[in-house]
């Protein structure tokens, strides 16, 4: 279908390429007519893959639908994080949907439209490469700096999106951090503050995230970076 593709974004002013995977699971979930059709899944319960490429043709499609000069808006709708990391370089709108459901077509035309502005934060780690990740057979918690690396929780390396990213269609500003102590004990509980501003034309809402970095985490057993409290926030 590149061809048919092609003739309809030389036609066309904006582009919105919706590109994806189909889930199923191993309790049959998801088959039916897909399956007859000779449909296979590429995300689900059972379901694994061998790189993070977005399925099939597709990375392919994306780049003959953007030598046609149209500006392009990505619409991924899948189950697993993809490595995109030509299409974050070189497209300038990526809208994620995950699998959103009956009513997904709606949600995400009211978010084209500027009906709604999105303020999703991403809940994982989206890898540059399938070489980027740890063997999930191999993994240590704890150990010495020979064992650096081997799980996700030591992960010091440059990401496509991190753990916590997300844009909408305004921008924010932090100001006036502040934490109660600065020495706690155990048994110690502290309150973190910050001034958010939102700098942009439209509402927005932000999320505001709070992290906690331990040093020589590998050595205690412990993640490198961990979510510790978030906050929803609507701001005019």
């Amino acid at each position: 279908g590149f061809k048919e593709a092609m003739e309809a974004a030389e036609k066309s002013d904006v582009v919105i390429l919706a590109i994806g995977g189909t889930s199923m699971s191993l309790a049959g979930t998801g088959w039916g007519e897909l399956a007859d059709q000779g449909a296979y899944p590429t995300s689900g319960e059972g379901y694994d893959r061998s790189d993070l490429t977005p399925p099939g043709v597709q990375p392919d499609l994306i780049r003959a639908i953007y030598k046609t000069g149209k500006p392009v808006v990505l619409i991924l709708i899948h189950g697993r994080p993809y490595s995109i990391k030509w299409e974050k370089e070189n497209i300038p709108a990526i809208l994620e949907a995950w699998y959103p459901g009956s009513e997904g077509g709606n949600a995400i035309a009211r978010i084209l439209f500027g009906e709604v502005n999105p303020g999703g934060k991403t809940s994982i780690t989206w890898y540059r490469s399938v070489n980027d990740l740890p063997a999930l057979d191999d993994y240590i918690l704890k150990g010495d700096n020979t064992q650096n690396g081997r799980t996700y929780w030591y992960f010091d390396k440059d990401v496509s999106y991190e753990f916590g990213f997300g844009l909408s269609y305004t921008t924010f500003e932090y100001d006036k951090f502040n934490i109660s102590k600065n020495t706690i004990t155990p048994e110690d509980q502290i309150t973190v503050s910050v001034d958010v501003t939102n700098t942009g034309g439209v509402d927005g809402d932000e999320i505001v995230q709070v992290y906690l970095k331990t040093p020589d985490a590998d050595l205690l057993g412990r993640p490198i970076k961990q979510l510790k409290g978030f906050k929803r926030v609507t701001i005019p």
